[in-house]
């Protein structure tokens, strides 16, 4: 008889329960545990053949990953190789500017035929470990490496469970149940893993990294009059920017200094949430930036990261906003709890507590030497625990698991 697995909505994350693991302990990118009933050996990262599986070579924080692994595995002497659903996006030039070849697998929209393609370079050139970057490609990856002899590692980059609804019931068992290795961003996404039946010793803590000699604060300057806050992310649903505008409008009500309000960001809300803030009267404090290739100045020149999102694993805005000296005031879903340490590197709130938002920043508006405090914490975060000096280590504990 089928087991019935009961979905989370897709449209509001609320926060998983806390499964137990079964065998006491998960792997992380900080040990290597047994892989069934043996323990791996270590590899060595210059002795591997991989090839990763990306779904979109977009501007997002999944492929800015995904580039920092294969620096890093470039540097380390690993031979590596892409293959892409798309081409001609935003990270397929850095890509290939470190000497990575990049290769075009969705000429066809059957996902047969990309699945032919894929085995057919595979067959041609074969590898240790094919790994995907995004969830709705850990099927292909999976399948590619059985047709193959490869090991696979399928990855989870939300929340885990809204990646599975978006699947289906069918699309999201073969994407977490296959293959052989699922590589997760946050602590939430592996309990949502559990949660779905995935045994825990097919679960790897992968954290998300960033480089934080170009993430860096400007000079520890702190604007001692007025407020300028900033939302990083797509124009779309999961992000709530229509939140934000809201928290900002309660904002202005409050504040008796200058409020900036920066929005860098494109998507399908875009229209509508020019009228939004146009209704809400705040269009004079709100500067639409739209989409950058390098927000790094945005980050340095803000008092603040607005994170207003229903649904996240480990944001990248959030590392590189700490990263950059900025405390972040946040919706405590997915792995953003993990990240920001209340009322040390920033504060956390339930998605509906616009009013709880917006009273907070008040305070770190009036109080420059505390946002500047957290900022110091919030770095010193970052490269505690999210340092891209780490991820060769975290690297390979992962590869150890499957080779």
């Amino acid at each position: 008889m089928e087991r019935s697995i009961r979905k989370w909505p897709a449209t509001h994350c609320e926060r998983p329960e806390d499964f137990p693991l079964k065998h006491g302990r998960r792997q992380s990118g900080t040990d290597c545990a047994p892989l069934g009933g043996r323990f791996a050996q270590m590899v060595n990262l210059s002795d591997l053949r991989i090839a990763f599986v990306a779904g979109t070579l977009g501007q997002g924080g999944a492929e800015r990953q995904l580039y920092y692994n294969l620096r890093v595995l470039r540097q380390s002497g690993a031979q590596i190789k892409v293959y892409c659903l798309t081409r001609g996006e935003f990270w397929e030039e850095p890509i290939q500017a470190l000497g990575v070849p990049v290769h075009w697998i969705g000429a066809s929209s059957s996902r047969i035929r990309r699945l032919m393609s894929l085995w057919l370079a595979l067959r041609h050139s074969p590898v240790h470990i094919v790994q995907s970057q995004h969830f709705f490609v850990n099927a292909y990856a999976a399948v590619g490496a059985r047709m193959t002899g490869a090991k696979s590692i399928g990855a989870v980059r939300s929340n885990g469970q809204v990646e599975y609804n978006e699947l289906g019931n069918l699309g999201g068992r073969l994407s977490s149940q296959i293959p052989d290795i699922l590589a997760a961003n946050s602590e939430y996404g592996l309990k949502a893993m559990l949660r779905l039946g995935v045994r825990d010793r097919k679960l790897f803590f992968l954290p998300n990294v960033t480089d934080t000699e170009l993430f860096s604060p400007a000079d520890n300057i702190c604007r001692t009059v007025g407020l300028k806050l900033l939302f990083v992310g797509q124009l779309e649903p999961k992000k709530r920017p229509d939140r934000f505008l809201r928290v900002v409008g309660k904002l202005l009500k409050k504040l008796s200094c200058t409020l900036i309000a920066d929005i860098y960001g494109e998507g399908t809300l875009a229209t509508s949430l020019t009228k939004e803030a146009e209704d809400l009267k705040i269009s004079s404090c709100i500067h639409w930036r739209g989409c950058r290739d390098n927000v790094i100045s945005a980050y340095r020149d803000a008092d603040c990261l607005l994170l207003t999102s229903d649904c996240e694993g480990t944001p990248n805005v959030v590392i590189e906003a700490m990263a950059c000296g900025l405390p972040v005031v946040a919706t405590r879903v997915g792995g953003v709890p993990e990240v920001v340490q209340e009322g040390v590197t920033g504060y956390l709130f339930e998605p509906d507590n616009e009013a709880g938002m917006a009273k907070t920043l008040v305070d770190l508006a009036q109080n420059p030497l505390l946002r500047l405090q957290m900022g110091r914490n919030a770095r010193q975060r970052v490269i505690e625990k999210h340092s891209l000096e780490a991820l060769p280590k975290h690297l390979r504990n992962l590869y150890s698991r499957v080779s």
